[in-house]
């Protein structure tokens, strides 16, 4: 803000503000509404269950595949968890991930699904930062590096 504009806020605004808080405040203390809540405890496997189950409309999630399919967006991938559970996973491209993801864990051929859908170049963003974080963290537990703040040469 340049001082002119500066001090207009000083002398016209923000007295404004204050009159306006408190002619509007009721006087009586504002309480906190007693919400109970109940955590799901990560275990080796995500809990999954229904949209409704979580408190959910399924049909907002079958208006929002619709709303992917019309505008031909290059959605790969929705994973919708609520209160600590998944309640929508799909894959939606490439019917060879789609084939390698649906088996069961231990028969997952990954490098195969990955050789398979590489004609797809994919948008990664941000993604590198996780992994990356999930590999010291891993480096750190399994004892090869000491910390996070440990340089490269040590």
């Amino acid at each position: 803000m340049q001082p002119k504009n500066l001090k207009i806020f000083i002398v016209v605004f923000l007295p404004l503000t204050l009159a306006i808080s408190i002619l509007t405040s009721s006087g009586q203390a504002f309480e906190i509404p007693n919400i109970s809540a109940s955590y799901t405890y990560p275990t080796d496997e995500w809990l999954t269950s229904t949209p409704e189950e979580q408190g959910m409309n399924s049909t907002y999630i079958s208006m929002m595949y619709d709303f992917i399919s019309d505008n031909s967006l290059d959605i790969d991938s929705v994973l919708i968890a609520r209160n600590g559970v998944i309640v929508e996973e799909a894959y939606l491209e490439d019917s060879v991930v789609n084939e390698a993801l649906t088996q069961p864990h231990s028969s997952r051929n990954f490098e195969t699904c990955i050789y398979q859908a590489q004609g797809k170049l994919r948008n990664w963003y941000s993604t590198t930062k996780s992994v990356t974080s999930i590999l010291i963290g891993i480096a750190i537990q399994n004892g090869f590096i000491d910390n996070v703040s440990q340089t490269f040469f040590e």
